[in-house]
C-alpha cells in the first residue's frame, strides 16, 4: 500500500515533529535507541527485575523534542512484545493528582473482559485439570457436560471451589479477589454477559450502596485503597501469563504549569504538591508494587525548575536526584536526561539524521499542542532540531507538489 504524505503535512511536521503524529509503524522504523538505554532497561529491568516480582518507578526528562515521547512509545512496544501489558496515560487529557486518579486512567484503558478470560483459562487448566480445553470462559460448563459427562450442579460446585483456589495463591486485595471471584465464577457458569456492576467497579467507577452490600464490597475505588488494587491488578496480570505491567505517563511538566489552558489539567500549588506525594508513595512503595513498572516523561525546563518542579518538593527530590554525579549518564539512575544521552552519543545522532533522511513516514497531524512554540531554535531537544533540519532540506529540494510516496 502506497500511503501519500503531503507536502502541507510534511512542512508542518517540520515545523513540529512531533511523536504522536506518527503511527505505530513509523515509531518503530524511526526509532533510534540513544545511548542503548532501552536495550539497557530491558536487559535489567524488564527480564530481570519487574517480572520477578519488583516494582519500579523511573523518569524520563530533556527539552521539548528530546524524543521522550517517541523513546516512550518505543518502549511501550518492546514492552508488549516481551509478553507485557503496556497503557499510556497523557498528563494533558488526564488529571493526575492522586493515586485513584492514576487507577482510573489506566484501568480504563484494560480490556477486561480479555484479562478475565485468560484468568478463566487459568482456572481451567491448572485448578479443574482440563488443559485440553481451548474454548471461551462461558464454553465450558456446556463442554464438560458433553465432553466429560458431568453433572452441571456439581460442576458448578466445582468451579466456584476452583476459583477459590485460584485466587487464594494470589496476594490480592480483598475487595479487587471479590469483584474478579464473582465475574469469574459467573462466566464459567455459561454466562457470557458482560457483568457491568464488576467492570464499573474495577475501572473506578461509582456503584451505590446496594448493589455493593450484593457484592460484599464495603466501598468504591478511592485514595484510601487504590493503590492495593493497582498492585492487585498487576498481580493479576501476572497470574493469567503476562510479565508484568508497563504504564507509561507523559507529559508531566503540566504540573508545574502557571497558567489555564482550555483543555489541559490546571494544578494548584496544593494540588501539585498532592501529586508529588503520590509519585513519592510509589517510589517508595516499589517492593509492594510487584510487576509494575512505571516510566514518567516531562520536559525538563519544567519539571526542574525549583519553584514548581520537583525540587520544590524536597521529599520526592531527594529520592530521584544521582547520589554519585559523573560525566556519563548512569543508565542506572531513576532520573535518565535524554538531552545528556544525545550530547554523549554522537554516533547515535549520526544513525538519527540517516533513519530520517530515508524518506517521509505515514502522518496523522493531531492539532498542535497549545503550549508548543512556533519555531524549533536551541530551546527544542537534540532530536527535534536534527528532524526538523533534515526534514526542511527535502521540502526545499522536492519539487513534486502532488506530495511524497511511501
Amino acid at each position: 500500500m502506497v500511503v501519500k504524505t503531503t507536502r502541507a503535512q510534511w512542512e508542518g511536521f517540520s515545523t513540529h515533529p512531533t511523536a504522536e503524529s506518527l503511527s505505530a509503524q513509523a515509531i518503530h522504523d524511526m526509532f533510534v535507541d540513544v545511548g542503548g538505554l532501552e536495550e539497557f532497561w530491558v536487559r535489567w529491568y524488564v527480564d530481570r527485575f519487574v517480572n520477578r516480582g519488583y516494582g519500579k518507578v523511573k523518569f524520563v526528562v530533556g527539552k521539548p523534542g528530546a524524543g521522550k515521547t517517541h523513546w516512550l512509545k518505543h518502549f511501550s512496544q518492546t514492552a508488549v512484545f516481551k509478553n507485557y501489558l503496556a497503557v499510556a496515560i497523557d498528563a494533558r487529557k488526564e488529571r493526575l493528582a492522586t493515586i485513584d486518579e492514576v487507577y482510573r486512567a489506566f484501568s480504563s484503558q484494560l480490556l477486561w473482559r480479555d484479562l478475565v478470560e485468560g484468568a478463566a483459562l487459568q482456572v481451567i487448566h491448572q485448578q479443574l485439570g482440563y488443559p485440553e480445553f481451548t474454548g471461551r470462559g462461558w464454553e465450558f460448563l456446556k463442554w464438560a457436560e458433553s465432553e466429560r459427562g458431568l453433572e452441571p450442579s456439581l460442576a458448578r460446585r466445582d468451579i466456584r471451589e476452583a476459583v477459590d483456589g485460584w485466587l487464594r495463591g494470589l496476594d490480592l486485595d480483598s475487595h479487587f479477589m471479590l469483584v474478579v471471584r464473582g465475574w469469574l465464577n459467573q462466566l464459567l457458569s455459561g454466562d457470557a454477559e458482560e457483568p457491568s456492576d464488576h467492570l464499573e467497579w474495577l475501572i473506578g467507577g461509582k456503584i451505590g450502596a446496594a448493589i455493593r452490600r450484593s457484592m460484599g464490597l464495603i466501598g468504591n475505588i478511592s485514595q484510601r485503597n487504590a493503590r492495593a488494587v493497582l498492585a492487585s491488578t498487576a498481580i493479576f496480570i501476572h497470574a493469567i501469563g503476562y510479565g508484568g505491567l508497563v504504564i507509561t505517563i507523559d507529559n508531566l511538566e503540566v504540573l508545574t504549569s502557571s497558567t489555564r489552558v482550555e483543555g489541559i489539567p490546571y494544578y494548584t500549588r496544593g494540588k501539585r504538591e498532592q501529586a508529588y506525594e503520590m509519585i513519592r508513595q510509589l517510589i517508595d512503595e516499589g517492593p509492594r508494587m510487584p510487576f509494575v513498572f512505571l516510566v514518567v516523561a516531562g520536559d525538563a525546563p519544567g519539571l526542574g525548575e525549583a519553584k514548581r518542579g520537583f525540587p520544590s518538593y524536597p521529599a520526592l527530590w531527594a529520592r530521584i536526584q544521582n547520589e554519585v554525579t559523573t560525566t556519563r549518564v548512569n543508565r542506572f539512575s531513576d532520573w535518565i536526561d535524554l538531552d545528556r544521552l544525545w550530547d554523549q552519543d554522537r554516533e547515535q545522532q549520526s544513525q538519527l539524521a540517516t533513519v530520517w533522511e530515508k524518506g517521509p513516514v505515514e502522518l496523522s497531524l493531531p492539532p498542535i499542542p497549545p503550549n508548543m512554540v512556533g519555531g524549533v531554535g536551541l530551546e527544542s531537544g537534540v532530536t527535534r532540531r536534527i528532524v526538523a533540519s533534515i526534514l526542511t532540506k527535502m521540502i526545499r529540494s522536492e519539487s513534486d507538489s502532488e506530495g511524497y510516496s511511501l
